[in-house]
């Protein structure tokens, strides 16, 4: 993964490196059942991926995949509102 060692190799020794793992934006949208098992599926995989590279590269996995931010998006449906930006921001804070 090039991006994370870049990362890697930019940050200061006393820095720690936090990803967070996806929510699914769409869960609550009225969708055909299966987009949603789609979408959900594809959100499941990249999470998997995002936890075990945490492993590999020793980055801090915030878990916002298991929150209620899929209450609190925009009216696009994918970003969240400011509710939602607190709640991510509040499980960051606590891993810190």
């Amino acid at each position: 993964m090039q991006m994370l060692d870049t990362i890697e190799g930019l940050k200061k020794e006393d820095a720690w490196v936090v990803v967070t793992n996806i929510y699914n934006p769409v869960a609550n949208l009225e969708l055909p059942s299966t987009m949603n098992r789609v979408a959900e599926d594809i959100i499941r995989n990249m999470n998997e991926i995002i936890d075990r590279y945490g492993d590999e590269y020793g980055y801090q996995v915030v878990d916002v995949y298991n929150s209620d931010i899929c209450e609190h998006v925009q009216e696009d449906g994918g970003h969240p509102d400011k509710t939602g930006q607190q709640i991510i921001a509040d499980r960051i804070y606590v891993h810190k």
